[in-house]
């Protein structure tokens, strides 16, 4: 590399600028026989791939919203014998942390993970219809914009893994939506909590505006004439 990596990053770094600026030079000119130029990481867009996205977005919103192969617990190691006794016999503790007690509440924890996508399905309804209210009447519009926000990156987060599914290779798994699961619980939280506090709040508004109707209306005395 006539000295290039010891004289430095820097160095290197324009040799191989100048060497693909001329190779592309002598591609353009006809002085190489060369193939179409390539892509890096992001293959080109196929007919198919259009097909395809839709269903596998789909597939990805359905996969996290039902926590499909998420489970609350641990997984057992997966490896040789050989390599499961040389982990045993480095590990610092001989008892398993997944007691009895800690089990239960996991295996409860798995239940209540079945109820996600009703709920979610519910939480969405419930959203979209404090939304159209809210542009009504001008209220609890910042709640709103907070849920919102978080339904905005679930789904940009599974547009992304759809379109690694598509061109690349398989995107859908727990390992990738790991970062999705805390969000969808957050929008069902938020969601189902803001409408419930708008139910109490028109309540206690209901019973105050009956009570101002229920209420005698107070008559002030003016100031008395000659008899």
């Amino acid at each position: 590399m006539a000295g290039y990596y010891r004289a430095g990053a820097d160095a290197v770094a324009s040799y191989y600028r100048r060497l693909a600026s001329e190779l592309e030079e002598a591609c353009s000119t006809g002085r190489l026989e060369c193939t179409a130029a390539g892509r890096s990481i992001l293959p080109p867009w196929r007919a198919d791939y259009t097909a395809r996205f839709i269903p596998t977005l789909f597939r990805a919103g359905w996969f996290v919203a039902s926590f499909t192969g998420f489970t609350p617990g641990s997984d057992s190691s997966r490896a040789p014998p050989r390599t499961l006794a040389v982990y045993a016999s480095v590990r610092e503790f001989d008892e398993p942390w997944e007691t009895p007690p800690v089990r239960s509440i996991l295996s409860a924890l798995g239940t209540a993970y079945s109820a996600v996508p009703l709920a979610l399905l519910l939480a969405i309804g419930i959203y979209l219809l404090r939304c159209r209210i809210a542009l009504k009447i001008r209220r609890d519009v910042p709640v709103l914009v907070a849920t919102g926000s978080i339904a905005l990156a679930i789904l940009a987060r599974l547009v992304l893994l759809t379109l690694i599914d598509v061109t690349s290779s398989p995107g859908i798994s727990v390992l990738y939506a790991a970062p999705l699961y805390p969000l969808v619980l957050a929008f069902i939280v938020l969601a189902l909590g803001q409408a419930w506090w708008a139910r109490q709040s028109a309540h206690a508004d209901l019973q105050g505006a009956r009570d101002d109707h229920a209420r005698p209306p107070l008559l002030l005395a003016g100031p008395k004439g000659p008899p």
